[in-house]
């Protein structure tokens, strides 16, 4: 019997990967230490669903995982393109990592909703984010798949800022990183601190997000992974 029954693979974007954002793995680790879960990063700096349907074979179903999540989309949405070709593209290629992930396994997946792009619940690039989102429910609906509501649980605390952001997204990505990483491993500062001193409640850059927020992930991904291992349980009882 290997040291881990449970394998969860969690595919994504620099998010995922964690060197700039809140690492919400590790969380999970330390909340189901000694329960036997193995979870594997497979997250990589800069992806879109483009990059991770080209590497899901090595990344994530060569590790043969017990449960799939995937958080990815960020770059897409991000990207200065007509927004219906964007999510046309998004929606091809998301059922298509679907369908190379279910030609070989049955692991249950669960599908995230992007978080928002600025902290500006309104602004036009968030819709274009509830947008994405959409598509990741209807996919999750159609394939029998977890729909994790990331991006519904931040707003709320966007909503609740004493100030509410008006401003449009704008990211120089390249600064922000190097900022954010000064911060964080020369200046040894939380990623809370880093977001506060930036003006953000959730996010650190207007991208990748503070502990706070990565805190609501693993719950929404605990709480998931305990209902589908229930129901797996119960059926075979």
């Amino acid at each position: 019997m290997s040291k881990f029954d449970q394998v969860v693979v969690s595919a994504g974007d620099s998010i995922t990967q964690a060197t700039f954002s809140s690492d919400y793995l590790s969380t999970l680790r330390k909340r189901l230490k000694g329960q036997h879960y193995e979870f594997v990063n497979a997250g990589q700096v800069g992806d879109t669903s483009e990059g991770l349907l080209k590497r899901i074979d090595k990344d994530v179903l060569a590790h043969d995982p017990n449960f799939i999540t995937i958080l990815i989309g960020a770059n897409d949405a991000r990207r200065d393109i007509e927004p219906k070709h964007a999510i046309e593209c998004y929606r091809h290629t998301i059922e298509a990592i679907i369908l190379k992930i279910r030609n070989k396994t049955n692991a249950p997946v669960a599908l995230i909703s992007l978080a928002p792009l600025g902290e500006n619940p309104h602004s036009s690039k968030n819709k274009t984010v509830e947008q994405f989102n959409a598509v990741l429910k209807a996919i999750a609906a159609k394939h029998n798949l977890g729909y994790l509501p990331f991006f519904e649980n931040l707003i709320p605390a966007l909503i609740d800022k004493k100030t509410l952001d008006k401003s449009e997204f704008k990211l120089n990505l390249a600064t922000a990183l190097i900022k954010s990483a000064f911060k964080k491993y020369i200046l040894r500062k939380s990623w809370d601190a880093i977001s506060a001193s930036n003006g953000f409640s959730i996010l650190t850059d207007g991208i990748h997000f503070n502990d706070k927020a990565g805190n609501i992930l693993a719950d929404l991904i605990l709480e998931w992974l305990l209902s589908v291992k229930k129901t797996i349980q119960h059926n075979y009882a």
